[in-house]
């Protein structure tokens, strides 16, 4: 009877040590997905711009869009704003 309360009691250890592996490979599976997701937008500026685009003679000199980037304010995190610089 010894015997068998012993074999049992190290057939739970395993499972824990099983049990304790899954949930800190879960944890890390969430890290890596959640962290990049929270990083801040950094998308250009007006130095280094996402889109640039070349002069057009054909255009209106005041339609003509030279670059174009992306930002996020620090006191509005749920919105993304977008910047022109025109002509």
């Amino acid at each position: 009877m010894l015997d068998s309360v012993f074999l049992k009691w190290k057939e739970a250890e395993r499972e824990i040590k099983k049990m304790k592996k899954k949930i800190i490979s879960i944890l890390a599976i969430m890290l890596m997905i959640t962290v990049p997701f929270s990083i801040t937008v950094l998308a250009g500026s007006e130095e280094d711009p996402e889109i640039v685009d070349e002069p057009d003679s054909e255009i209106v000199n005041y339609l003509d869009v030279i670059s174009a980037w992306f930002f996020e304010k620090g006191e509005e995190p749920d919105y993304l704003f977008t910047a022109l610089k025109m002509k």
